[in-house]
């Protein structure tokens, strides 16, 4: 049994997933101390993660270990890098919005390209139906043109919008699947989207409220 490292993937998202070791590199630090840096390849992508471990030595015999690395070096671990990147989920949005959006987000990670771009529309479904509650019933794309003609997105996000509707159609019907990219782009406008509907008002609200007090105090 090879020795392993049992890591969420930074890459693709996989969770616990087994990465296999490649190889091992070493250098000399200012107190004299080595720092050892083991490179694991994820087994579902096959993206590199690096774990690095203090010693006092400038050789481990890496190969005599098996299994879980941390059983062997739990003390000795100075870091697994590169860090998972954070997500960048929009502030102060309804609880099933946000839901809607991280799992378009986890999507994304793991390259499931097409469930990314439905649920980015179903964040934008959940939106319109937040924001206009009476035309629940009415298709999204009334729903896009009710909120433009009542001034709540500008006419660049109801086209935007738009979009991203015409995209989610397609990932839920197509033949072909969409691209990276066309994911990609999605998010990026889900998200302006969800910023300029709820995280750009609640921030202007806050700071009057801020503002107003301060003054009266």
């Amino acid at each position: 049994m090879a020795l392993t490292l049992v890591h969420d993937c930074p890459h693709c998202g996989a969770n616990n997933v087994a990465f296999e070791r490649e190889k091992i590199a070493v250098r000399r630090t200012h107190s004299s101390r080595y720092l050892h840096s083991i490179f694991f390849l994820c087994a579902v992508c096959s993206m590199p993660v690096t774990i690095t471990i203090r010693s006092d030595q400038n050789s481990i015999d890496i190969d005599r270990y098996t299994g879980e690395i941390r059983n062997h070096f739990h003390q000795q671990i100075s870091g697994i890098f590169p860090k998972p990147s954070p997500t960048e989920l929009p502030q102060h949005c309804p609880e099933n919005v946000a839901r809607a959006f991280l799992q378009a987000e986890d999507a994304l990670k793991r390259e499931n390209f097409d469930a990314a771009v439905a649920m980015d529309r179903r964040a934008l479904e959940l939106m319109t139906k937040e924001k206009a509650p009476e035309d629940a019933k009415k298709p999204l794309v009334q729903r896009i043109e009710i909120l433009s003609a009542r001034h709540e997105i500008t006419p660049a996000l109801k086209d935007w919008a738009h979009n991203l509707r015409t995209m989610g159609n397609e990932a839920v019907h197509g033949v072909d699947g969409l691209t990276e990219d066309e994911a990609e782009s999605t998010h990026e406008v889900t998200k302006f989207i969800l910023t300029y509907i709820y995280t750009l008002p609640e921030q202007v609200r806050l700071a009057k409220e801020k503002r107003e007090a301060g003054a009266n105090g």
